[in-house]
């Protein structure tokens, strides 16, 4: 799920920016477009085998990094998510137009109706796939073609991700324009963790949109390098390099309002790890509508959906984790960082919590990968 999962748009703490643009983000998705009904594949037809190698694989998934930033299309979007609680699934319509932007509007879930959103083309253009993604899907797992099948009438090559001989995830590209059409993610027992297939798409040679909903905004961030990790360690914020199987730091991001945090991106290629250290205590009133859970021998308070949302604080730093990541790797994620303290008395930490959960809540069942 690349950086919009919860990149600079994504700061927790920053009231109605938050909803936007972790809705705009999720929207966008990371390495891919997850998306199915949960029970029934959306239009597949028959399906062809013709088994290929690792080579030919990756020159389709280039071609789905590549598609977003020359091909406009709009259509619908069928998007699922799997939790040990409840599936949630909605729909998404979304118009992009190359070099303009993507106007999305997303229905269903635990939003009071639809929402509708534009991101201009920098932060819009390389939708699905990202090159840094690319790299480690590489890494990380064994990559074939499959076959061929039908998405949304269009024909596609399948490309297949596994890892150990397990299947981790599949990609429907399409023949024709790149365009990625459908993804499956699983869990490390098999079962589909996320999905998102277009049930309905058109490609369109010449467009330009001219009323548009209002751009997401996003917060003031500053970029950092990974030569900033020595000092940030000093100063107290944990910022481990790796999390848990092939999950890489690829971005930290420095954010100043309304409090200072350090943002730091995790990928392993399918699924988007983006952790959020801020001083600060965990107010007892922060944590309504989380489960108070044990995760690796330790009290976290989580939020299952997409994004799942986990909260605790430790040595006065309030950590804060959003990942579409199946959950055997929770565990792998709380193990890098120290264990949780007890929460305070309600105050200012805890208005602001509030408000993230509250955000956070509504965004959760919006989509990835349009």
């Amino acid at each position: 799920m690349s950086r919009e999962l919860a990149a600079r748009s994504t700061a927790p703490l920053s009231g109605g920016t938050l909803h936007r643009s972790v809705a705009a983000a999720l929207t966008l998705g990371a390495v891919g477009a997850f998306a199915l009904m949960g029970s029934a594949p959306p239009a597949s037809a028959k399906w062809h085998p013709r088994p290929g190698g690792e080579a030919a694989a990756v020159g389709f998934l280039r071609r789905a990094v590549a598609a977003p930033d020359s091909v406009s299309y709009s259509g619908t979007r069928v998007v699922f998510a799997a939790s040990p609680q409840r599936a949630t699934t909605v729909l998404v319509d979304v118009r992009h137009v190359y070099g303009q932007g993507t106007r999305i509007t997303v229905r269903g879930g635990d939003s009071d109706g639809a929402i509708a959103m534009f991101l201009g083309d920098q932060r819009s253009g390389s939708q699905g796939l990202h090159a840094s993604q690319l790299s480690l899907l590489v890494d990380n797992f064994d990559l074939r073609v499959e076959g061929a099948a039908d998405v949304a009438g269009r024909r596609a090559v399948v490309v297949g991700a596994d890892h150990a001989g397990k299947p981790s995830a599949r990609f429907w590209i399409d023949r024709a324009t790149g365009l990625l059409l459908r993804t499956e993610v699983y869990a490390a027992d098999g079962r589909l963790w996320r999905a998102s297939a277009f049930v309905r798409v058109r490609i369109h040679p010449h467009a330009f949109m001219q009323h548009l909903p209002p751009i997401v905004q996003v917060p003031e961030a500053v970029a950092l390098s990974r030569g900033s990790l020595p000092g940030l360690r000093r100063a107290g914020y944990r910022c481990p390099a790796r999390l848990g199987f092939g999950f890489a730091l690829t971005d930290i991001d420095r954010l100043s309002e309304p409090t200072p945090a350090v943002h730091m991106t995790y990928t392993d290629g399918l699924s988007v790890i983006s952790v959020f250290e801020q001083r600060g205590s965990l107010a007892a009133s922060a944590v309504d509508g989380y489960q108070q859970v044990a995760i690796h021998g330790q009290q976290v308070y989580v939020k299952y959906g997409l994004p799942t949302s986990i909260l605790w604080a430790s040595n006065d730093m309030v950590y804060t984790v959003l990942t579409d990541a199946p959950q055997s790797t929770l565990a792998h994620i709380v193990a890098a960082y120290p264990r949780h303290e007890p929460l305070s008395s309600d105050g200012f930490w805890s208005r602001l919590w509030r408000g993230l959960g509250r955000l956070i809540a509504c965004a959760c069942p919006l989509a990835i990968g349009v």
